[in-house]
């Protein structure tokens, strides 16, 4: 039979809702600004590089990081370490490859201070500013509020060899200049091997038995890590639901990722890519509370 025949239709199926856990992971605070003797408390993954994360992304492509936190009140003495993809051996070399966000002490002595600004960290400087400056200079920083969800965005980003740059918006909510941490490091072949025993590090530094413990301070709700960078629009879209994968470039990229923890021992990939980090917490010190 001759004529108009309706043709079928290709129809896009949206992903289905990722099932959240019921509880945020709730991480300690220093004991003092000095302290190297409170129990290691973090969560980890060792050797990213070799499965799907190497420090600048796949392929160098950057990488993007959005979280949902809330800084513990009150504030803690010293330093914060929320994030980090470094060395993972107990040592620190500033010239190893590493980049992390995290509050930064506001004030001198820095191991006595109790107020805090947004920081990002990489090539042994601390940058706390959209003008990258330091070391630090505070005419620009952004305080950090305790007690106060924030929906986050760090995007990192590889230009070649020698350039790698960090944008941090601290408030997902809020990313225009200058509410915004970004530094450019043009250091030759920065980053391009791997530093020894590299892992993603939430919770504190790896190398708190030379200074000093940086614990995290406070409570994480939800994360994505993807590679490679997104624009500021996807990043936005990724930070504002954790229910599910949002953008194109989400769903392909996601590395790993949690809404939400059912224990503390809920670290497989809440998105399907079935990777899991591990609980370096031997006296159980991190516990959950309610989702923020």
């Amino acid at each position: 039979m001759y004529g108009y025949q309706p043709q079928p239709r290709s129809i896009t199926r949206p992903l289905p809702p990722i099932v959240g856990g019921a509880f945020a992971l709730v991480f300690p605070q220093n004991l003092n600004g000095s302290d190297t003797i409170a129990p290691y408390s973090v969560i980890e993954f060792a050797n990213p590089h070799t499965n799907g994360l190497p420090l600048w992304g796949a392929s160098g492509g950057g990488v993007t990081v959005v979280r949902k936190i809330k800084v513990t009140s009150p504030s803690q003495t010293g330093y914060y370490a929320q994030f980090w993809w470094s060395q993972g051996d107990g040592a620190f070399n500033g010239s190893n490859g590493y980049w992390g966000m995290h509050p930064y002490p506001a004030t001198t002595p820095t191991n006595s201070a109790t107020t805090h600004i947004w920081e990002s960290a990489i090539a042994a400087q601390d940058y706390i500013d959209f003008a990258g400056s330091s070391p630090p200079s505070q005419a620009n920083a952004i305080s950090v509020a305790y007690g106060t969800t924030f929906k986050q965005i760090m995007i990192v980003t590889r230009a070649d060899a020698n350039t790698k740059t960090l944008t941090f918006y601290p408030d997902a909510s809020n990313t225009a200049s200058p509410n915004f941490v970004q530094v450019t490091v043009i250091v030759n072949n920065y980053g391009e091997s791997a530093p020894p025993s590299p892992k993603v590090t939430i919770g504190d530094s790896p190398w708190f038995a030379l200074f000093q413990h940086e614990q995290y301070g406070g409570v994480l709700d939800a994360i994505k890590i993807i590679t490679p960078a997104l624009s500021l629009a996807d990043a936005t879209s990724e930070a504002n639901d954790f229910s599910r994968m949002v953008t194109s470039g989400g769903q392909s990229g996601i590395w790993w990722g949690k809404n939400g923890f059912n224990s503390v021992n809920d670290l497989t990939c809440s998105y399907g890519t079935g990777r899991s980090f591990t609980r370096n917490d031997a006296s159980n010190v991190i516990t959950t509370t309610a989702r923020l």
